[in-house]
């Protein structure tokens, strides 16, 4: 079950954390998981995931042709 608003543990948790702002989907708050550097470094393996895949693909295609 998913926290919400009124749970008071889970205003509890961020509340105490400055600089920790959550998101929030209709009445339930989410945080990326880490904080802002967890955000980043999950931008960062999407970008590098990407560009893999790209090339991999681009590469399998010019083997076939």
């Amino acid at each position: 079950m998913a926290r919400t608003l009124s749970d008071p543990r889970w205003r509890q948790s961020w509340e105490t954390r400055p600089g920790v702002v959550p998101m929030r989907i209709g009445n339930t708050e989410i945080r990326p998981l880490g904080g802002g550097p967890g955000c980043l470094a999950m931008i960062l393996v999407s970008v590098v995931g990407s560009i893999l895949l790209t090339l991999l693909l681009n590469l399998g295609l010019l083997a076939l042709g």
